[in-house]
Formats: C-alpha cells, sequence, structure tokens
C-alpha cells in the first residue's frame, strides 16, 4: 500500500475538494444526483456529511478518493454499507478506489 495516502475522516471543511470530485462527469454518471451548481450540492453534502461516516483518502492534500458508509443499528450494528463511493478522475484507473477501500 502506498504510503503517501492517508484516510480521514470527511467533515465540512471538505466540501470545495468533494464537490470537484462529485461534479466530474466521469464520477457523477455513478451518483444518485446530477452535476449541479455549489449552491444547490449544499444541502446534499450536509445529508453525505450527517448521513453516515464520511471517509476521504488524501495524496498530498489533495482528496484522492472518498466514501460515506452507513452503520446498521443494534444487532447488526458490526455491519456497514458504502452507499457513495467517488475516485478524482485523476486517480482512476491506478487502483486507488481498491487501495481507499483496503484501507
Amino acid at each position: 500500500m502506498n504510503s503517501d495516502f492517508v484516510l480521514k475522516k470527511g467533515s465540512f471543511v471538505h466540501f470545495a475538494q468533494l464537490y470537484e470530485i462529485y461534479m466530474q462527469p466521469n464520477v457523477n454518471r455513478f451518483l444518485n444526483f446530477e452535476i449541479m451548481s455549489k449552491e444547490q450540492f449544499q444541502s446534499i453534502f450536509e445529508e453525505l456529511v450527517c448521513g453516515g461516516d464520511l471517509y476521504i483518502y488524501e495524496h498530498k492534500s489533495q482528496i484522492a478518493a472518498t466514501a460515506v458508509t452507513v452503520r446498521q443499528k443494534r444487532r447488526v450494528q458490526h455491519v456497514a454499507t458504502v452507499t457513495t463511493l467517488a475516485t478524482h478522475s485523476k486517480f482512476q484507473g491506478q487502483g486507488i478506489g481498491s487501495q481507499f477501500m483496503k484501507a
């Protein structure tokens, strides 16, 4: 695994970089929302951050990939589902998404 990448919890401070990733046409076509302005995306982003656990995979302070996971409740709280996964186009085709999921 490449040590230049760091797994972190994402937050509202990552809005600009995540907006850039989510609005790339080759990424957005796999998501459940359309390409839109930053103002329109603000409420969707709040849902992503507040609806589960937002993770980012950084390479030298640039977000290479992102995922949102939702943990189940009660007896199955050990189970989490990845609801959104996106890799910056600059990092696609290099195994970064797989590396991110392993991390």
